[in-house]
């Protein structure tokens, strides 16, 4: 059985103010990300459905140019290669969950984990 802590054990820091800890099966990866308010993530599109589920705070967020405040216990689908963005209005927590799976996001935090 293959399981984690993703709100405890250590988080990838692409930016600062983003932590992210990816868990990821075979075709699906789940992350939690806590951003700082007034951190951006930058428009940009991958080949990855989305799904981001806001837990906690404010995230205004731009799907292929339309934009949304999103508060705790909205979620959003992200099409394959759809460009969006989002800005922590307030710090604020969110799971996202992909398909296929993250294997970019699993390599990294294995070579940080020396595993």
């Amino acid at each position: 059985m293959k399981t984690d802590n993703l709100f405890t054990n250590v988080h990838l820091n692409p930016a600062e103010g983003f932590h992210v800890r990816p868990f990821s099966g075979e075709n699906t990866t789940l992350l939690h990300i806590q951003l700082e308010a007034g951190k951006i993530a930058p428009r940009h599109n991958h080949i990855h459905e989305q799904l981001t589920l806001v837990v906690s705070g404010e995230l205004e967020y731009e799907l292929e140019g339309e934009v949304q405040v999103l508060t705790a216990g909205q979620v959003v689908f992200v099409p394959s290669n759809a460009f969006h963005s989002a800005k922590a209005l307030t710090d604020t927590v969110v799971i996202e969950a992909f398909s296929p799976a993250r294997t970019d996001l699993q390599e990294k935090l294995a070579a940080l984990e020396g595993k």
